[in-house]
């Protein structure tokens, strides 16, 4: 009996072994020449609009929830600084992996494009979180659907790909290990900006 529990026990290490190797080789890895071009256009952006010059913000939706898809860059050194695993709104319709679907309307539950500025810190339902303003047509409504950036305990704060993480009502909604140390970054940055595409 412990013989044969023990040949169970073995073989599904083995399985589990073999799943996290190839979740490691296959993991989508981000375009850090995309992400450079992207980030020096939001400098300029924040340049021409007031707004910090030292850091952004990305989130890539193109990205599936299990693998890093939010990036901070440093724009003072033109490097990625780090990046983690961010959820996308539930709305109707969408894909557990990816968003397949956006929206700037109220009720969606689903991720708006675009660029917004971070406002102001506060301590809110799941914790610490920040207010977003939209600063294009496609996310105008951020502030008043109530759509922030905060933390929630059910997020992991590594990397699970294949598998998914579960989703927001179109928040950025990160983990709380990640919502610490990006906090951080924005106690010493006011008015950063952060953009979602896919």
């Amino acid at each position: 009996m412990k013989t044969r529990f023990s040949t169970v026990l073995f073989s599904i290490m083995i399985i589990a072994t073999i799943i996290i190797l190839l979740s490691m080789l296959f993991r989508p890895k981000p375009d850090l020449e995309a992400l450079r071009t992207r980030a020096h256009n939001l400098k300029q952006y924040a340049e021409a609009n007031h707004c910090n010059q030292r850091i952004v913000i990305m989130v890539d939706y193109s990205i599936p929830s299990g693998a890093n898809r939010l990036f901070v860059w440093d724009l003072q050194n033109d490097r990625l600084l780090y990046s983690c695993l961010v959820a996308h709104g539930r709305g109707h319709g969408n894909d557990k992996f990816a968003p397949v679907r956006f929206s700037n309307e109220e009720g969606s539950y689903l991720s708006s494009l675009g660029r917004c500025r971070i406002a102001e810190r506060y301590h809110g339902t799941y914790g610490l979180a920040y207010r977003l303003d939209g600063l294009d047509s496609t996310n105008s409504n951020v502030r008043k659907r109530c759509i922030v950036l905060h933390a929630h305990k059910a997020l992991p704060a590594f990397q699970i790909f294949p598998f998914r993480i579960i989703h927001s009502q179109g928040c950025i909604m990160i983990s709380r290990k990640d919502m610490v140390r990006l906090d951080e970054l924005l106690r010493d940055n006011q008015d950063v900006l952060l953009e979602t595409f896919c």
